[in-house]
Protein backbone atom coordinates (compact mmCIF):
# COMPACT_ATOMS: atom_id res chain seq x y z
CA UNK A 1 0.00 0.00 0.00
CA UNK A 2 2.67 2.14 0.94
CA UNK A 3 4.05 2.42 -2.43
CA UNK A 4 0.81 2.47 -4.33
CA UNK A 5 0.88 5.62 -2.21
CA UNK A 6 4.37 6.72 -3.44
CA UNK A 7 3.20 6.08 -7.14
CA UNK A 8 0.51 8.72 -6.83
CA UNK A 9 2.96 11.14 -6.38
CA UNK A 10 0.55 13.37 -4.41
CA UNK A 11 3.62 16.01 -3.70
CA UNK A 12 4.01 16.72 -7.51
CA UNK A 13 0.29 17.58 -8.12
CA UNK A 14 -0.48 19.73 -5.32
CA UNK A 15 0.02 22.84 -8.10
CA UNK A 16 -2.76 21.24 -10.00
CA UNK A 17 -4.95 20.59 -7.58
CA UNK A 18 -4.45 24.60 -6.70
CA UNK A 19 -5.66 25.21 -10.31
CA UNK A 20 -9.10 23.01 -9.71
CA UNK A 21 -9.70 24.40 -6.28
CA UNK A 22 -9.21 28.26 -7.55
CA UNK A 23 -11.88 27.15 -10.41
CA UNK A 24 -14.32 26.05 -7.76
CA UNK A 25 -13.84 29.06 -5.77
CA UNK A 26 -14.36 31.19 -8.60
CA UNK A 27 -17.47 28.82 -9.67
CA UNK A 28 -18.82 29.81 -6.10
CA UNK A 29 -19.78 33.41 -7.52
CA UNK A 30 -20.64 34.38 -4.14
CA UNK A 31 -18.79 32.72 -0.93
CA UNK A 32 -22.59 32.11 0.60
CA UNK A 33 -22.82 29.57 -2.00
CA UNK A 34 -20.13 27.18 -0.39
CA UNK A 35 -21.46 23.74 0.32
CA UNK A 36 -19.03 21.50 2.37
CA UNK A 37 -20.84 18.41 0.93
CA UNK A 38 -20.27 19.80 -2.89
CA UNK A 39 -16.79 20.72 -1.97
CA UNK A 40 -16.20 17.28 -0.82
CA UNK A 41 -17.44 15.48 -3.50
CA UNK A 42 -14.70 17.95 -5.65
CA UNK A 43 -11.75 17.18 -3.48
CA UNK A 44 -12.05 13.48 -3.81
CA UNK A 45 -13.02 13.24 -7.17
CA UNK A 46 -9.95 15.96 -8.29
CA UNK A 47 -7.71 13.70 -5.66
CA UNK A 48 -8.29 10.43 -7.13
CA UNK A 49 -8.08 12.08 -11.15
CA UNK A 50 -4.39 13.16 -10.73
CA UNK A 51 -3.83 10.46 -8.47
CA UNK A 52 -4.47 8.04 -11.98
CA UNK A 53 -2.71 10.65 -14.01
CA UNK A 54 0.62 10.81 -12.46
CA UNK A 55 0.50 6.44 -11.47
CA UNK A 56 -0.73 5.66 -14.96
CA UNK A 57 2.31 7.82 -16.34
CA UNK A 58 4.77 6.16 -13.99
CA UNK A 59 3.85 2.55 -15.48
CA UNK A 60 4.59 3.68 -18.70
CA UNK A 61 7.67 5.70 -18.20
CA UNK A 62 9.43 2.95 -16.73
CA UNK A 63 12.08 3.06 -20.13
CA UNK A 64 12.33 6.64 -19.55
CA UNK A 65 12.74 7.01 -15.43
CA UNK A 66 15.40 4.35 -15.07
CA UNK A 67 17.88 6.71 -16.52
CA UNK A 68 16.69 9.84 -14.75
CA UNK A 69 17.98 8.93 -11.11
CA UNK A 70 15.68 11.86 -9.44
CA UNK A 71 13.25 10.40 -11.30
CA UNK A 72 13.20 6.73 -10.02
CA UNK A 73 13.09 7.57 -6.82
CA UNK A 74 9.54 9.07 -7.99
CA UNK A 75 8.62 6.05 -9.73
CA UNK A 76 8.13 2.53 -7.47
CA UNK A 77 7.24 0.77 -10.82
CA UNK A 78 10.47 1.78 -12.58
CA UNK A 79 12.32 1.02 -8.86
CA UNK A 80 11.10 -2.52 -8.95
CA UNK A 81 8.78 -1.81 -5.94
CA UNK A 82 5.56 -2.68 -7.42
CA UNK A 83 4.72 -4.90 -10.81
CA UNK A 84 3.63 -3.09 -13.71
CA UNK A 85 0.27 -5.41 -14.06
CA UNK A 86 -0.58 -4.32 -10.31
CA UNK A 87 0.11 -0.98 -10.97
CA UNK A 88 -2.07 -0.68 -14.37
CA UNK A 89 -4.59 -2.32 -12.03
CA UNK A 90 -4.67 0.53 -9.18
CA UNK A 91 -4.07 3.41 -11.80
CA UNK A 92 -7.82 1.92 -13.15
CA UNK A 93 -9.21 1.25 -10.07
CA UNK A 94 -9.06 4.67 -9.23
CA UNK A 95 -10.29 6.04 -12.22
CA UNK A 96 -13.34 4.04 -12.48
CA UNK A 97 -14.03 5.23 -8.76
CA UNK A 98 -13.61 9.11 -9.53
CA UNK A 99 -16.17 8.24 -12.56
CA UNK A 100 -18.38 6.29 -10.26
CA UNK A 101 -18.38 8.94 -7.82
CA UNK A 102 -19.16 11.56 -10.50
CA UNK A 103 -22.20 9.77 -12.31
CA UNK A 104 -23.58 9.30 -9.08
CA UNK A 105 -23.27 12.41 -7.38
CA UNK A 106 -21.95 15.31 -10.17
CA UNK A 107 -23.81 17.69 -12.91
CA UNK A 108 -24.26 16.67 -16.38
CA UNK A 109 -21.28 19.00 -17.38
CA UNK A 110 -18.99 18.49 -14.95
CA UNK A 111 -19.46 14.44 -15.18
CA UNK A 112 -18.42 14.92 -18.87
CA UNK A 113 -15.13 17.21 -18.15
CA UNK A 114 -14.05 15.02 -15.65
CA UNK A 115 -14.50 11.74 -18.23
CA UNK A 116 -12.44 14.38 -21.16
CA UNK A 117 -9.76 14.65 -18.21
CA UNK A 118 -9.48 10.70 -17.97
CA UNK A 119 -9.29 10.29 -21.28
CA UNK A 120 -6.55 13.13 -22.24
CA UNK A 121 -4.16 11.74 -19.16
CA UNK A 122 -4.86 8.13 -20.28
CA UNK A 123 -4.05 9.25 -24.02
CA UNK A 124 -0.62 11.39 -22.78
CA UNK A 125 0.65 8.53 -21.36
CA UNK A 126 -0.43 4.96 -22.61
CA UNK A 127 -0.19 3.72 -26.23
CA UNK A 128 -1.21 3.71 -28.56
CA UNK A 129 -1.54 7.99 -29.03
CA UNK A 130 0.96 8.24 -26.11
CA UNK A 131 0.35 11.75 -26.49
CA UNK A 132 3.89 13.16 -24.25
CA UNK A 133 5.46 11.59 -27.23
CA UNK A 134 4.34 13.43 -30.26
CA UNK A 135 5.58 17.33 -30.91
CA UNK A 136 2.91 19.94 -30.20
CA UNK A 137 0.30 17.15 -29.05
CA UNK A 138 2.07 17.00 -26.01
CA UNK A 139 1.88 20.40 -25.61
CA UNK A 140 -2.00 21.24 -26.31
CA UNK A 141 -2.88 18.17 -24.28
CA UNK A 142 -1.07 19.15 -21.41
CA UNK A 143 -2.24 22.30 -21.42
CA UNK A 144 -5.94 20.82 -21.27
CA UNK A 145 -5.76 18.47 -18.76
CA UNK A 146 -3.39 19.90 -16.64
CA UNK A 147 -4.45 23.36 -17.19
CA UNK A 148 -7.79 25.29 -18.39
CA UNK A 149 -10.24 21.86 -18.29
CA UNK A 150 -8.83 21.17 -14.76
CA UNK A 151 -9.82 24.65 -13.78
CA UNK A 152 -13.70 24.54 -15.47
CA UNK A 153 -13.66 21.26 -13.97
CA UNK A 154 -13.72 23.22 -10.71
CA UNK A 155 -15.82 25.64 -11.69
CA UNK A 156 -18.54 22.99 -13.13
CA UNK A 157 -18.88 21.45 -9.88
CA UNK A 158 -19.38 24.34 -8.13
CA UNK A 159 -21.97 25.95 -10.43
CA UNK A 160 -20.73 28.62 -12.90
CA UNK A 161 -19.06 29.31 -15.66
CA UNK A 162 -19.28 33.12 -16.79
CA UNK A 163 -16.74 35.13 -19.40
CA UNK A 164 -13.89 35.41 -16.34
CA UNK A 165 -14.03 31.44 -15.97
CA UNK A 166 -13.68 31.30 -19.80
CA UNK A 167 -10.94 33.93 -19.92
CA UNK A 168 -9.13 32.56 -17.23
CA UNK A 169 -9.60 28.90 -18.23
CA UNK A 170 -7.54 30.27 -21.25
CA UNK A 171 -4.69 31.96 -19.87
CA UNK A 172 -4.07 28.85 -17.64
CA UNK A 173 -3.74 26.97 -20.65
CA UNK A 174 -1.41 29.00 -21.84
CA UNK A 175 0.70 28.87 -18.55
CA UNK A 176 -0.23 25.32 -18.63
CA UNK A 177 1.48 24.62 -21.92
CA UNK A 178 4.68 26.82 -21.05
CA UNK A 179 5.01 25.21 -17.87
CA UNK A 180 4.84 21.73 -19.75
CA UNK A 181 7.90 23.00 -22.23
CA UNK A 182 9.73 24.75 -19.72
CA UNK A 183 9.45 20.76 -17.85
CA UNK A 184 10.99 19.15 -21.81
CA UNK A 185 13.83 21.59 -21.51
CA UNK A 186 14.98 20.40 -18.02
CA UNK A 187 14.85 16.99 -19.51
CA UNK A 188 16.32 17.71 -22.68
CA UNK A 189 19.58 15.47 -22.41
CA UNK A 190 17.73 12.68 -21.00
CA UNK A 191 14.75 13.04 -23.62
CA UNK A 192 17.49 12.78 -25.96
CA UNK A 193 19.37 9.82 -24.41
CA UNK A 194 16.13 7.74 -24.56
CA UNK A 195 15.08 9.32 -28.07
CA UNK A 196 11.90 10.76 -26.24
CA UNK A 197 10.09 12.81 -29.03
CA UNK A 198 9.14 15.61 -26.94
CA UNK A 199 8.53 19.01 -28.60
CA UNK A 200 11.62 20.25 -27.42
CA UNK A 201 13.70 17.52 -28.75
CA UNK A 202 11.63 17.98 -32.21
CA UNK A 203 12.63 21.73 -31.66
CA UNK A 204 15.82 21.43 -30.97
CA UNK A 205 17.02 23.67 -27.92
CA UNK A 206 17.35 26.85 -28.65
CA UNK A 207 14.49 27.25 -30.93
CA UNK A 208 12.17 25.46 -27.56
CA UNK A 209 13.89 28.46 -25.53
CA UNK A 210 12.82 31.17 -28.03
CA UNK A 211 9.24 29.93 -28.23
CA UNK A 212 8.97 29.05 -24.16
CA UNK A 213 10.38 33.04 -23.83
CA UNK A 214 7.43 34.09 -26.30
CA UNK A 215 4.40 31.96 -24.23
CA UNK A 216 5.72 33.62 -20.97
CA UNK A 217 5.05 36.69 -22.73
CA UNK A 218 1.63 36.30 -24.43
CA UNK A 219 0.41 34.77 -21.27
CA UNK A 220 1.23 37.29 -18.81
CA UNK A 221 -0.24 39.73 -21.86
CA UNK A 222 -3.34 37.97 -21.79
CA UNK A 223 -3.72 37.61 -17.50
CA UNK A 224 -3.06 41.45 -17.36
CA UNK A 225 -5.93 42.22 -20.12
CA UNK A 226 -8.09 40.35 -17.78
CA UNK A 227 -7.41 41.56 -14.40
CA UNK A 228 -7.42 44.91 -16.09
CA UNK A 229 -11.51 43.86 -17.61
CA UNK A 230 -12.38 42.87 -14.33
CA UNK A 231 -11.52 46.12 -13.04
CA UNK A 232 -9.28 48.81 -14.58
CA UNK A 233 -8.07 50.31 -11.26
CA UNK A 234 -7.61 46.32 -9.54
CA UNK A 235 -5.68 45.48 -13.01
CA UNK A 236 -2.94 48.61 -12.63
CA UNK A 237 -2.51 47.67 -8.79
CA UNK A 238 -1.91 44.03 -9.64
CA UNK A 239 0.12 44.67 -13.04
CA UNK A 240 2.37 47.28 -10.82
CA UNK A 241 2.89 45.08 -8.01
CA UNK A 242 3.83 41.74 -9.29
CA UNK A 243 7.09 42.82 -11.13
CA UNK A 244 7.73 44.10 -7.24
CA UNK A 245 7.86 41.25 -5.95
CA UNK A 246 9.22 39.19 -9.22
CA UNK A 247 11.93 41.56 -8.43
CA UNK A 248 12.36 41.00 -4.96
CA UNK A 249 11.93 37.41 -4.39
CA UNK A 250 14.75 37.08 -7.59
CA UNK A 251 17.16 37.88 -4.72
CA UNK A 252 16.33 35.22 -2.39
CA UNK A 253 15.13 32.56 -4.69
CA UNK A 254 15.31 31.27 -8.59
CA UNK A 255 14.03 33.06 -11.68
CA UNK A 256 11.52 30.05 -12.03
CA UNK A 257 10.07 29.82 -8.50
CA UNK A 258 9.86 33.63 -8.56
CA UNK A 259 7.82 33.41 -11.88
CA UNK A 260 5.65 30.73 -10.31
CA UNK A 261 5.13 32.89 -6.82
CA UNK A 262 3.80 35.75 -9.09
CA UNK A 263 1.71 33.95 -11.03
CA UNK A 264 0.13 32.49 -8.59
CA UNK A 265 -0.50 35.78 -6.70
CA UNK A 266 -2.04 36.98 -9.43
CA UNK A 267 -4.31 34.64 -10.21
CA UNK A 268 -5.36 34.03 -6.34
CA UNK A 269 -5.87 37.86 -6.34
CA UNK A 270 -7.93 38.28 -9.48
CA UNK A 271 -10.24 34.88 -8.51
CA UNK A 272 -10.70 36.05 -4.70
CA UNK A 273 -11.64 40.07 -5.44
CA UNK A 274 -14.73 38.49 -8.22
CA UNK A 275 -15.75 35.81 -5.53
CA UNK A 276 -15.49 38.43 -2.54
CA UNK A 277 -16.40 41.90 -4.49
Amino acid sequence: MRWHCQNFRVRDWRAYFGIGLLGFIIGLEEPTQFDYRVFLLFVITSSLYLAFSFSINNCFDIKNDIIKEHKMNKNPVASGLIGFKESVFVSVLTASIGTLIACLCLNFLSLCIYAVLLLLSLSYSTPPLRLKSVPVADLVSHGLFFGSLLFLYGASVAGNLNQYVVALAFSLFIHSVALNLRNHLDDFNEDMLSKTKTTACWLGRHNSVKILNKLLVIHWAVLSIITLCVNPLFGILVNSVAPLIFFGLKKYTSLVRATDVCVSLVYTSTIGYLVVL
